[in-house]
């Protein structure tokens, strides 16, 4: 599967897209197939380096 990947905050961290394994689901669980996503209002602030905002990198936003 693809991913996005957020590991690093300030200026000049770009995300990155990753292929990882897809997950696998445990029971009572459903794996579910994104066809597109969008960043949200928050994204932008966490790779900004927020002060306040202790996010731990590495990190796929979901």
């Amino acid at each position: 599967m693809k991913a996005l990947i957020f590991e690093g905050h300030g200026p000049g961290s770009n995300p990155n897209l990753a292929d990882l394994p897809a997950p696998v689901p445990e029971a009572g669980e459903a794996l579910v197939r994104m066809r597109a996503v969008a960043p949200n209002g928050f994204d932008p602030m966490i790779l900004a380096s927020i002060p306040g905002l202790n996010t731990p990198l590495p990190m796929i936003p979901v």
